[in-house]
């Protein structure tokens, strides 16, 4: 038999929490190349993710979106250029990985 999603969520999985002040677009791309989001995330609007890590992110409006990573807020600055951010989170270090 198979694990129900209870037991799924033990290995490599993290809670992702996003909020945004303003519209922005937002891509999440787990492990296994899943999709967690591809959308606008408007303003005023949380929004939670659960998948297999490392994630690859990418935000538009980074200054407007505060995101965190099993509930420690990740710093988004060193990760933005011209307003948007491009990182991966929760593999072997919680930064952001060479550009591929």
């Amino acid at each position: 038999t198979t694990a129900s999603g209870e037991f799924a969520a033990a290995a490599g999985e993290h809670l992702l929490t996003m909020s945004s002040s303003a519209d922005t677009w937002v891509e999440i791309v787990d492990a296994d190349g899943s999709h967690l989001e591809m959308d606008l995330l408007r303003a005023g609007t949380s929004r939670s993710y659960s998948g297999t890590a490392p994630y690859r992110i990418m935000i538009g409006r980074a200054s407007a979106v505060e995101l965190s990573m099993d509930g420690q807020l990740v710093d988004l600055g060193p990760h933005t250029r011209g307003n948007v951010a491009h990182l991966t989170l929760g593999g072997q270090a919680a930064d952001a990985s060479e550009p591929r």
